[in-house]
């Protein structure tokens, strides 16, 4: 018996199976709201590498408790960052951030990390692990949905600012500024999405130099901070940072912000399939018997 539309007929329902792996839209969900006002260490010493910033932590590891309250369930944060490229080192964490600036809500975290030789490229990876309350920072607990801003990405005309954001730690989508000429500057690749700033200063309830970020599912985020001096750059050049885990900055405005951005991530399924689907497609039709 003769079947001319068979072959066609597998093809779309595999057309239709690739389809379905890509998210359609952010789904509509309760992100949890992030404080990062309770750090159990103490802090060290005040304004950070110069800058008029108030009290900061100078390890590399600081705790947060009760940062949400999920389900009933209280979570923990802890916050590591590593320095990394030629001259670069970490200053320290902000805990608490905004709670002395007039106009600003307390509760966010900065990050403040040193170039101390011009002419280099280089930063931090903070990465942020989430645990329950209960288990003193043993069990990992996964946040359905977060949303966070990250906001003072912009640069200077001697150093270039840029945050790296990576797709396997649960990115679903990004906001940046509705201007693509001002706004941040936005690099998709395959495994994270890079966003650089203009290389001048803004303010940073300005979402020039800011970026919103959507998480799924997630119990760690790992934000890469990157920076270049060029060798006019005076020497122990600091850069700051900060992330903002309910957007209070904002004040509930986010008018600045463009609609999210879809980040797609390949899964295992459709890089399975892809090659069955390119096969099918590239052959001629015939008639099977």
């Amino acid at each position: 018996m003769k079947l001319p539309h068979l072959q066609q007929s597998l093809q779309f329902l595999l057309v239709l199976f690739v389809l379905s792996l890509f998210p359609k839209e952010v789904e509509a969900q309760t992100s949890a709201l992030l404080d990062f006002s309770q750090n159990v260490q103490a802090t060290t010493g005040t304004n950070p590498n110069g800058f008029a910033l108030g009290p900061y932590y100078n390890g590399s590891v600081i705790d947060y408790t009760n940062v949400a309250t999920l389900g009933g369930v209280a979570i923990d944060a802890r916050m590591t960052a590593t320095a990394f490229g030629t001259g670069y080192s970490f200053v320290g964490h902000l805990p608490n951030y905004s709670q002395n600036s007039p106009g600003q809500p307390a509760g966010d975290t900065g990050v403040v990390y040193n170039a101390a030789t011009p002419g280099n490229a280089g930063g931090i990876v903070y990465k942020m692990d989430f645990y329950t309350h209960s288990s003193n920072f043993t069990t990992r607990f996964v946040i359905p949905q977060a949303r966070i801003l990250v906001y003072d990405v912009d640069g200077e005309a001697t150093q270039s600012e840029a945050v790296r954001a990576f797709k396997s730690d649960g990115l679903l989508s990004y906001q940046i500024g509705t201007d693509p000429t001002t706004s941040l500057i936005v690099t998709d690749n395959q495994t994270n999405a890079l966003f650089q700033g203009r290389n001048t200063n803004v303010s940073e309830t300005s979402a020039l130099g800011d970026v919103i970020f959507l998480y799924q599912n997630t119990s760690t985020i790992t934000l890469q901070f990157e920076a270049n001096t060029l060798s006019s750059s005076p020497a122990n050049n600091g850069v700051f940072s900060g992330i903002d885990g309910d957007l209070s900055i904002l004040n509930g405005n986010e008018s600045g912000f463009g609609a999210p951005v879809v980040v797609p991530e390949p899964s295992s399924a459709l890089l399975a399939v892809l090659p069955l689907v390119a096969g099918l497609l590239g052959r001629r039709k015939r008639t099977l018997t």
